[in-house]
This record gives C-alpha cells, structure tokens and sequence, in this order.
C-alpha cells in the first residue's frame, strides 16, 4: 500500500523526514505525513502501465468542438 522508510529513503536520496517531504513536495507526488512525522507515499501511483501519462489538468482542447 505504501512505500517502505528504504524506498523513500531511495526515492528522494534523503533520510531526514523533512528533507524528503520537501522532495516529494517539489516533484509533485502525493504523501500522507503518519503521527511519527515520516511521510507515507501510496505505491499505487507507481503502478500505471509504461508508456501511460497521468495529466494533473483536463485537456480543455480534447472537449471543444466547433459549432
């Protein structure tokens, strides 16, 4: 369900809770921080297929037809 404390550790390079939490912050993926202050990184969003994109915001253009 989560990545565990080495697969973070390996994830952004650093041990410091807060140091990984600041990389995970910049490069956009998602995190819970636990009651022990270490972050928990769901691994689900490193299961997509290969080749497959997640887009953060609709494509506006894909939905409008001309009239």
């Amino acid at each position: 369900m989560f990545l565990n404390a080495s697969q973070v550790h390996e994830l952004t390079g650093y041990q410091r809770p807060s140091k990984q939490i600041a990389w995970l912050r910049a490069n956009g993926l998602r995190f819970f921080v636990a009651a022990d202050g270490h972050p928990r990184v769901p691994s689900a969003q490193f299961e997509q297929p290969a080749g497959a994109t997640q887009r953060s915001t609709p494509n506006l253009d894909a939905l409008r037809r001309e009239v």
